[in-house]
């Protein structure tokens, strides 16, 4: 199986901006990075990132990841879109430390901190609902599950 073609393939499948598609490659990639052979799958998706060049027109999944995420966090419309997207992220600094740097060239470190700030910020209305807290404490665990990671890496 040729897993190269296949995360190309996703990732162009992301850029189309289709909706009922986006959600299932979204959860392919979870799935994909979380089985048995995450390193594989996780290696191969650090590989595209490493020879894609956004300059020349080549979709990124890491850039499609953080242009996502901001634009989540700006509306606040889609949690459980922002939820697997950050879910990617983790599960791919859940592998070989050789991943997670490459992750950090591309600006993790910025990318966590910018959830962090926005995801403890004090909410702009006086009522929160329980899905808010529910997904705030969902994004926290995530989140301290990729520094987890970055500390077992040796980060």
């Amino acid at each position: 199986m040729n897993t190269s073609i296949i995360v190309a393939t996703m990732v162009q499948l992301l850029y189309m901006g289709e909706n009922s598609i986006e959600g299932l490659i979204l959860e392919t990639f979870v799935n994909l990075c979380s089985t048995s052979s995450k390193d594989l799958f996780s290696d191969e998706v650090m590989k595209y990132e490493q020879t894609c060049s956004v300059s020349q027109g080549e979709l990124s999944l890491w850039k499609w990841v953080c242009d996502q995420s901001l634009g989540l966090m700006r509306t606040q419309t889609d949690h459980k879109k922002l939820a697997r997207i950050v879910k990617i992220v983790e599960r791919l600094t859940a592998t070989e430390a050789s991943n997670t740097d490459i992750l950090l060239s591309m600006g993790l470190h910025e990318y966590i901190i910018g959830l962090l700030q926005w995801n403890n910020s004090p909410p702009e209305e006086a009522q929160v609902s329980i899905e808010a807290k529910i997904f705030s404490l969902e994004l926290d665990t995530l989140l301290n599950s990729m520094v987890t990671n970055l500390v077992n890496c040796g980060v």
